[in-house]
C-alpha cells in the first residue's frame, strides 16, 4: 500500500507544479494597475495550451495510478475507469 501513497504524492506535486507554473507566467504579465493590462489574444492561446498540457499529464497521472491499484484485476480497474471519465 505504500506504492500509493507515492502515486497520490507524484500527482499532488505534479498539479502543484502546474498551478505553480501558471502563477508565475500570469505575474509576470500583471503589474499593480491591473485596469492597464488585459490579456491579449496569444496570451490566452499560451495560457489554454499550457492548461491543455497540465490536464493531459493529470490524466496520465490518474490513469497510471487506477492502473497500479487495479494490479491484475480487469473488473477493478473497468470501475475506475468510471471515476477518470468523470461519470462518478
Amino acid at each position: 500500500m505504500m506504492w500509493a501513497v507515492g502515486y497520490v504524492a507524484a500527482l499532488a506535486v505534479g498539479t502543484a507544479g502546474g498551478a505553480a507554473a501558471m502563477y508565475l507566467v500570469l505575474r509576470e504579465r500583471l503589474c499593480g494597475d491591473v485596469d492597464a493590462h488585459e490579456l491579449t489574444d496569444e496570451d490566452r492561446s499560451e495560457i489554454t495550451e499550457q492548461f491543455k498540457e497540465h490536464t493531459r499529464a493529470v490524466r496520465e497521472q490518474v490513469s497510471s495510478f487506477a492502473d497500479t491499484l487495479a494490479g491484475g484485476d480487469p473488473q477493478l480497474r473497468e470501475r475506475l475507469r468510471l471515476f477518470e471519465s468523470g461519470d462518478r
